[in-house]
């Protein structure tokens, strides 16, 4: 019986924890890679990093 109860509040807690990352973290990440995307678009570098193809990546998600 305290094993189930421990797994209940283990899976709760990445829940919750998503939730608040959800709301407050996605509109700040969403408002960096939007900024990223637009600055990445005004230096138009023809060489990709492995971040700048990160980014590409995220960019195609976010828009």
């Amino acid at each position: 019986m305290g094993e189930g109860k421990r797994d209940g509040k283990e899976a709760r807690r990445p829940g919750s924890g998503w939730t608040g990352l959800g709301y407050a973290g996605m509109n700040q990440i969403g408002n960096m890679v939007s900024d990223v995307c637009s600055e990445r678009e005004r230096v138009g570098n023809e060489v990709l990093t492995i971040a700048e193809v990160t980014i590409d990546i995220m960019c195609t998600l976010y828009i």
